[in-house]
C-alpha cells in the first residue's frame, strides 16, 4: 500500500480491535470489573451500557475513539 492515509488507519483499527479483544478477555477471566467500553459508554451515554445494544453501540463507538 502506498496511501498513507489507507495504510494508518488500517493499522489503527486492527490495533484497536486487538486491544479489545484483550480487554474482554481480561474481563471475562475475572482480572477486572471494569472494560473500555464502558469507559466509551460514560462518554457517549452518560452511564454504564445495561442492554445489548447499548453495548455494542458502545463498543463501536470504542473502536472509533481508538
Amino acid at each position: 500500500m502506498k496511501d498513507r492515509i489507507v495504510s494508518g488507519f488500517i493499522s489503527g483499527v486492527t490495533a484497536g480491535i486487538s486491544m479489545n479483544i484483550i480487554d474482554w478477555a481480561g474481563y471475562l477471566l475475572k482480572l477486572y470489573s471494569e472494560r473500555l467500553l464502558d469507559w466509551s459508554a460514560i462518554f457517549i451515554f452518560g452511564y454504564v451500557p445495561s442492554s445489548n445494544i447499548a453495548l455494542i453501540f458502545a463498543q463501536l463507538g470504542q473502536i472509533f475513539f481508538c
